[in-house]
């Protein structure tokens, strides 16, 4: 709902309700939750949606497979966002919304520290959501058949959950790369790829699960993106019709193929980066090609999402990720550019090709995602500036 603009069209409605379910919990926290998801896409409210978010996960209540689940989502996304928030206007925030609570419990000292104290005691029930990282090469997975095999008993309700928990892992991986030198960012890469790799797969597991099994292996073999999948993903694929009711499932397929899309175009950036920072001609076009391969497989999927056959089987709206084409080949073709001509692009005419680029996609598509847009364009000019700063010293 959220992913499809659903959530922003009808959010007066929901602020509405949340003044008069406070007596009816199940109702209360689904509301709550899609308030915060709204205000947590917003810039500007952005530390209002911390503070719904952080208040869902305190006063969820039970220890159920579906309280799980909030807090999973609830800590999920305020990590996603510790890099970008004013933590002094979200603790406002959170004490002015545990102060309207009749017994507000002890709030935590900082929100980092809560959510990863929070996140390892989820993480002891629910091992696919653990980082298991390393150091070293052996703890690589460069190739999808390596994802790891989840729970069966624990998790088969948790799948899609843990798809999106680790596209946002593998988001922060790759937003270190343009805002710091300092780290280390061979780890980083390494992290964004494993974690982009899981993404892709639980996606497609939680697509099997939504859909049947029957339809989905047939739309991901026509693309045979499947074949590089992990040897355990058949029997899981035969096993998803048992379960038919998960917390979360994509509405329909055309969602499920663009969200695996999605995943697809972040794999295709972490090499790009990759490219951007290797010393010698080889191994930057090494790492384009890779880029190119995954860019072309999201493109892919794009293409067969958008098809008759698939969206206009169920009425779907698709999801509004798709404008991250966008970025990606500007950045492919910036990353060319540098190696053919070591030309220094400027900012306006790599703005300019940007724009037109999401013109022809928003035409494509039919709508628009200003916010992503405009994330699009600094993502692709944080990328330019690093390019040109690796260029000359390497000069």
């Amino acid at each position: 709902m959220y992913d499809a603009g659903y959530v922003d069209a009808c959010i007066s409605e929901l602020c509405f309700a949340e003044a008069r379910l406070h007596a009816h919990t199940t109702a209360y926290c689904c509301v709550i939750k899609l308030i915060g998801h709204k205000y947590y896409g917003s810039k500007e409210e952005l530390e209002h949606g911390i503070a719904y978010l952080f208040d869902l996960a305190r006063q969820v209540p039970g220890s159920s497979a579906l309280t799980h689940w909030y807090r999973l989502f609830c800590i999920d996304h305020i990590e996603n966002r510790l890099l970008r928030i004013d933590p002094a206007r979200a603790f406002e925030l959170i004490r002015r919304r545990a102060g309207n609570h009749s017994s507000p419990r002890r709030l935590p000292q900082d929100l980092e520290g809560w959510c990863e104290r929070e996140r390892l005691r989820l993480m002891r029930a629910l091992p696919s959501f653990a980082d298991d990282a390393g150091t070293g090469e052996a703890a690589e997975e460069r190739e999808l058949r390596n994802v790891p095999e989840p729970d069966w008993d624990k998790e088969r309700l948790f799948i899609l959950r843990a798809a999106h928990w680790w596209g946002h892992v593998g988001n922060r991986n790759l937003l270190l790369q343009a805002l710091s030198a300092d780290q280390d960012l061979q780890q980083q890469r390494r992290r964004a790829r494993r974690a982009y790799a899981r993404a892709i797969v639980y996606r497609a597991v939680s697509m099997v699960q939504s859909q049947g099994s029957e339809q989905a292996t047939a739309l991901l073999s026509l693309l045979a993106i499947d074949a590089n999948f992990p040897s355990w993903f058949p029997a899981w694929a035969s096993l998803a019709g048992q379960e038919l009711r998960p917390f979360e499932r994509f509405v329909g397929p055309a969602q499920a193929l663009g969200d695996i899309a999605n995943q697809y175009y972040c794999l295709a950036d972490v090499w790009l980066w990759h490219g951007l920072h290797a010393s010698e001609l080889a191994g930057r076009q090494a790492a384009l090609n890779e880029a190119n391969a995954f860019s072309a497989i999201a493109d892919g999927l794009w293409t067969l999402a958008r098809s008759t056959p698939v969206q206009g089987a169920q009425g779907e709206t698709l999801l509004r990720y798709f404008i991250l084409g966008a970025g990606v080949k500007e950045r492919e073709q910036l990353l060319q550019e540098a190696m053919t001509s070591r030309a220094q692009v400027s900012a306006a005419t790599a703005h300019e090709r940007v724009r037109k680029r999401l013109d022809i996609l928003e035409r494509q598509y039919g709508m628009r995602y200003d916010l992503g847009a405009q994330d699009v364009l600094k993502s692709t000019e944080a990328f330019r500036r690093a390019l040109i700063t690796c260029l000359n010293m390497n000069a």
